[in-house]
């Protein structure tokens, strides 16, 4: 070989590794992105709120990045841990029984909410018990044969953490309890049944009743809280285990570095910050969580 075609290796090799660093997908054999959600509320509603996060990863990682609309928390526990997404944003209950199928699922990200009248600005917030005001209920056991509403099987504050936590006052055990108990599907909807008299009672995420306080859907005064929660960690963002590291790194790179793109979607979510997370933060879940 000669020396001219030598230093062209060379050159070619140093500029293909710095193309690696600077997009390591290229390393990683990815050609796209794909990451996933929950859904909380109306999924078109989240893309769009999610959109600002999606063009940063696509700019930050160099390809295109899909953002996977979701139908139900198990759905979004399939994606991740099948590896068909790259990344999921779970609940913390969620987390935790998808990671007893993948032991592989790697937490990393969170969020710290504003503050509102039903949670405090941070990193935690609360599973609740709403009623109207204007009802006659005004203490646990006076729910007993009520109609409820839950969010999804798989939510944390919406289903689980009641179930494992929430003061049944008789021995007949938490379905027995409650007179009908309606799965929604999500919290907005749960709220929704509340706010429209079709169900006496609500099991939703504090930080989702400070959405509806703010948006104007319903006042403070309009509601009673009969039972409340210890602090929760906000959702994770999970990788899948079979995302390559150089990826992760960069991803982590993107989402904990401010940007006008970061800025918009923090803003979009009603966040403050993305704060780092770890199994350990979550793992004070699993003891009240049964095996499915």
């Amino acid at each position: 070989m000669t020396l001219k075609s030598t230093w062209f290796v060379l050159l070619l090799s140093l500029s293909l590794d710095a193309l690696a660093d600077r997009h390591p997908v290229t390393a990683c054999g990815i050609d796209r992105f794909q990451f996933t959600l929950i859904p909380k509320k109306d999924v078109q509603e989240q893309v769009r709120e999610f959109r600002p996060l999606a063009d940063l990863l696509a700019e930050g990682l160099g390809v295109p990045v899909d953002i996977l609309p979701a139908s139900s928390y198990d759905s979004v526990m399939d994606a991740v841990t099948t590896g068909a997404a790259d990344m999921g944003v779970m609940g913390p209950a969620a987390y935790i029984l998808a990671v007893r199928r993948e032991p592989g699922l790697m937490p990393f990200a969170s969020l710290a909410m504003e503050g509102g009248p039903f949670t405090t600005e941070g990193s935690f917030y609360y599973s609740m018990l709403l009623v109207r005001a204007d009802g006659d209920f005004h203490e646990p056991p006076d729910l007993r044969g009520a109609s409820v509403a839950l969010g999804d099987p798989a939510s944390t504050s919406g289903n689980l953490i009641p179930r494992a936590l929430f003061p049944v006052t008789s021995g007949d055990g938490f379905d027995a309890f409650f007179g009908t108990l309606t799965y929604t599907g999500g919290h907005d909807r749960a709220l929704d049944a509340l706010i429209a008299g079709r169900v006496d009672g609500a099991f939703v995420s504090s930080s989702r009743v400070d959405e509806y306080v703010r948006r104007g859907k319903v006042s403070v005064d309009e509601l009673r809280v009969i039972w409340r929660s210890g602090p929760l960690h906000y959702d994770p963002f999970v990788f899948s285990a079979r995302l390559c590291e150089p990826v992760r790194a960069r991803v982590r790179e993107l989402m904990m570095t401010p940007s006008p793109q970061l800025s918009r979607y923090l803003k979009n979510v009603g966040a403050k910050r993305v704060t780092p997370v770890a199994h350990q933060d979550y793992q004070i879940l699993a003891p009240l969580i049964a095996p499915r």
